[in-house]
C-alpha cells in the first residue's frame, strides 16, 4: 500500500493550479520571467547587480595601477637587486582581489525566491491578514515582515533592495562600487575581496617608497649628488613608481577604511544595514564568539536558492519544481483521498512512528469520542490543521479506529481519560484569563511601539526609493 501512495513534498493552497506550463506550450527557463533588476548573462548561469558598469569601473581603477607596477617597478627589483618575490606576492594579491571582485559581482548575494500567486489575483492580494509576524531570537523579539512587492515574510536580517528590486537574505548593504548588494551569500567574497586589496595597496605603496629610497642611496646617487638631488636623481629613474605611490596613497585610506569597519562588523556580529540604523542597540542576538562570527559571516556559504538556468521537467498543470524538488498541488477531493491511504498506511503498519501519535496522543490533532459503546473506543480527526512530529495535516475526514479490548477495561480507561482531560481544560481556562488580564495592561503600549517602528521604517525605505529616483533622473 505504501508503494501506490502518491508522492507528495507539499500541500500549500495558496499556490496555483494553472501555473503555465502544460505541455502544448514549451518549457522556458526561469530567467525569462525574471522580476528584479539584475544582470543575466550565460542563460540564466550567472546573476549580477544591476550597475554591471559600476564593476568595470572599479576592475580599470584596480588594473591600471597594477600594471604599471608589474610592468615598470618590478623589472628594476628584478635587475638591480635580484628582489623576485616584489613581483610574485605582487601578483598572487592582485589576482585574488580581481577574482574576488568579480564573485562578489557576478554571483547571488542571497535572492529570497518570489512568492507565486494565482495571475487572477496577483494584483489585488495585498498580503495576510498579519503583515507582521515576531521570532524571539536570544530573548529578543525579532519582526518578521511582508514584503509586499515580492510577496513572501522576509526573514530576520533579510532586506527589500529598491536598486535591485528583490528582497536579500541577511543584507549588509548595496555596494555601489561593485554594483551589486552584499548579502548572505557573497559577504565572504566581498570580504575577502576588501582585505586582499588593502594588502595590496600596502605592498605596492611600501616597495614604491622603497625602491625610491634605494635608489637615492645607491653608489651612483651618493657619489654625485647630496641632499635633495638625491631625491630628484631617484625621480629620473623611478619617476613611474613616484606616481603609483601618490595614487595608491589617495586611494588606499578608502579601502582600509572599508576594511576597519567590516572588522568592527564581525567582531559585534551585524551586518552594515543593523549597524547604520540602529537596530539592536543592546546587542545583536545573531552575534556568536569572534571565531563564530567569522565562521558564519566569512567562510560559509549557502546553496542559492535560484536556478534561473535550469528547465522545469513538469509533465502537468498539476506538477511544478520549487528548488529542485517536485511539488504536487491537489485540490479538495485529491487532498482527502491522500490523507485517507496515509493514515491506514501508518495505522496498519506496525512500526510506523506516528502510529501512536494517532492512537494516543491528544496534542497530534485528534480527540476522543465521548459517546463510546462497550466494544471499544473511537477516534475522530479534529479540523483544525496542523504539523505535528514532521507529519503533515491537511484535514477534512473522519476516520474510525476501533480499538479491541475488554469492555471494562475500556470503559474504565475512557472515564479515566475524560476526568483528566476535564482537569487540563479547567487549568487551561484558568491560565488564559489571567495571561489575558496582563496582556490588556500592555496592549497600548505596544500597539505605539509597532506604529512608531512601522512609520519609521516607512520613513527610510521611502527616503531610500527617493534617492534612488533622483538618481536614476
Amino acid at each position: 500500500m505504501a508503494d501506490t501512495l502518491p508522492p507528495l513534498s507539499a500541500l500549500n493552497h495558496s499556490l496555483p493550479v494553472d501555473t503555465n506550463t502544460t505541455l502544448s506550450t514549451p518549457p522556458k527557463r526561469a530567467y525569462h520571467s525574471w522580476q528584479g533588476n539584475n544582470t543575466i548573462c550565460c542563460n540564466g548561469r550567472i546573476i549580477g547587480g544591476p550597475q554591471k558598469n559600476n564593476y568595470f569601473w572599479t576592475l580599470l581603477l584596480i588594473v591600471v595601477p597594477s600594471v604599471l607596477f608589474t610592468a615598470v617597478v618590478c623589472p628594476h627589483y628584478i635587475e638591480h637587486y635580484h628582489a623576485y618575490y616584489v613581483v610574485i606576492v605582487h601578483l598572487l594579491l592582485c589576482t585574488l582581489s580581481i577574482v574576488s571582485l568579480t564573485m562578489t559581482a557576478f554571483s547571488d548575494p542571497g535572492i529570497i525566491p518570489r512568492g507565486i500567486l494565482p495571475p487572477s489575483s496577483a494584483s489585488s492580494y495585498h498580503g495576510p491578514a498579519h503583515l507582521r509576524q515576531r521570532l524571539c531570537i536570544s530573548g529578543q523579539l525579532i519582526d518578521i515582515k511582508w514584503c509586499n512587492t515580492c510577496k513572501v515574510f522576509r526573514p530576520p536580517r533579510s532586506f527589500h533592495c529598491y536598486i535591485c528590486n528583490n528582497c536579500i537574505e541577511r543584507f549588509d548593504h548595496h555596494c555601489p562600487w561593485i554594483g551589486n548588494c552584499i548579502g548572505v551569500r557573497n559577504y565572504a567574497y566581498f570580504s575577502l575581496f576588501v582585505n586582499s586589496l588593502q594588502l595590496m595597496c600596502l605592498w605596492v605603496l611600501a616597495h614604491c617608497i622603497y625602491i625610491l629610497v634605494l635608489r637615492a642611496h645607491g653608489e651612483d646617487a651618493a657619489s654625485t649628488h647630496v641632499g635633495w638631488h638625491r631625491f630628484v636623481y631617484a625621480l629620473k629613474y623611478e619617476w613611474c613608481a613616484f606616481l603609483t605611490a601618490i595614487y595608491v596613497f589617495i586611494a588606499m585610506w578608502f579601502v582600509i577604511g572599508l576594511a576597519v569597519f567590516h572588522w568592527f562588523l564581525v567582531a559585534v556580529g551585524k551586518t552594515t544595514n543593523e549597524q547604520l540604523r540602529n537596530l539592536f542597540p543592546a546587542g545583536s542576538p545573531f552575534k556568536r564568539s569572534l571565531l563564530g562570527n567569522m565562521i558564519d559571516m566569512c567562510c560559509k556559504l549557502p546553496k542559492s536558492a535560484l536556478h534561473l538556468h535550469h528547465l522545469s521537467p513538469s509533465a502537468s498543470c498539476h506538477e511544478m519544481y520549487v528548488n529542485k524538488h517536485k511539488v504536487i498541488l491537489l485540490d479538495k477531493t485529491q487532498a482527502q483521498r491522500h490523507n485517507e491511504q496515509t493514515h491506514f498506511v501508518h495505522i496498519s503498519t506496525e512500526n510506523s512512528p506516528f502510529k501512536a501519535c494517532l492512537l494516543h496522543d491528544r496534542e497530534f490533532g485528534y480527540h476522543r469520542d465521548r459517546n463510546q459503546n462497550g466494544n471499544g473506543m473511537r477516534m475522530v480527526d479534529r479540523e483544525q490543521n496542523g504539523v505535528k512530529n514532521g507529519y503533515s495535516h491537511a484535514h477534512s475526514i473522519a476516520t474510525d479506529i476501533q480499538m479491541t479490548m475488554p469492555s471494562s477495561h475500556a470503559h474504565a480507561h475512557v472515564q479515566q481519560h475524560i476526568a483528566i482531560e476535564e482537569e487540563e481544560e479547567e487549568e487551561e481556562k484558568a491560565a488564559i484569563e489571567n495571561n489575558q488580564e496582563h496582556r490588556n495592561e500592555h496592549c497600548d503600549d505596544e500597539v505605539k511601539v509597532e506604529e512608531k517602528e512601522e512609520e519609521e521604517e516607512q520613513k527610510y525605505e521611502n527616503e531610500t526609493e527617493n534617492e534612488h529616483v533622483q538618481k536614476k533622473h
